[in-house]
């Protein structure tokens, strides 16, 4: 993704190639931010202002190009297959255990996403303006995600059995 809002759909088997790799730009009206990917489908998050979303492209939706074929730009909308409602100033996502995981920056909070039917499972509140995050089984054998806090100056972590914060971090 980049600040002007356009995701680079690269193939890469014509990296290191003499073929241009980029065979799409899509774009939207929106703020692109965030992107992961499952192998079926492109999560993308869109932090617009006036309805912030998760956009679902079905990667079949992206038709392979033949190499050097002139780069095409797509309007998003036109690929996506749904979207789901986010908090305000969404940024990134992280896909774990059939599960995404959106920061909301301006909410002070991370969406939890049922992947399979796409549906909002849980608002977790965690510190001031949440951005990145990790996800991973601990040695307990619980899942947590992390979640750096800008603002806040801090790391929650977030149990994610119980979408709960568990304790937060701070220097």
């Amino acid at each position: 993704t980049n600040p002007a809002g356009r995701v680079y759909v690269i193939n890469i088997a014509e990296l290191g190639t003499s073929a241009q790799p980029i065979d799409y730009v899509l774009t939207n009206a929106g703020t692109v931010r965030g992107v992961a990917s499952d192998g079926t489908n492109l999560y993308v998050v869109d932090g617009s202002t006036a309805a912030p979303a998760l956009r679902v492209v079905p990667l079949s939706s992206i038709p392979a190009v033949a190499p050097d074929t002139v780069l095409s730009e797509v309007d998003i909308t036109t690929l996506q297959s749904t979207t789901v409602a986010l908090g305000t100033e969404p940024n990134e996502i992280v896909l774990f255990g059939g599960k995404g995981y959106v920061t909301n920056r301006g909410s002070d909070s991370v969406t939890a996403i049922d992947l399979a039917s796409l549906a909002v499972e849980a608002t977790i509140t965690v510190g001031d303006e949440p951005f990145g995050m990790a996800a991973f089984l601990g040695a307990d054998g619980v899942n947590y995600l992390y979640v750096t806090n800008l603002a806040g100056n801090s790391i929650s972590i977030v149990d994610l059995g119980t979408n709960s914060v568990v304790t937060t971090l701070s220097p």
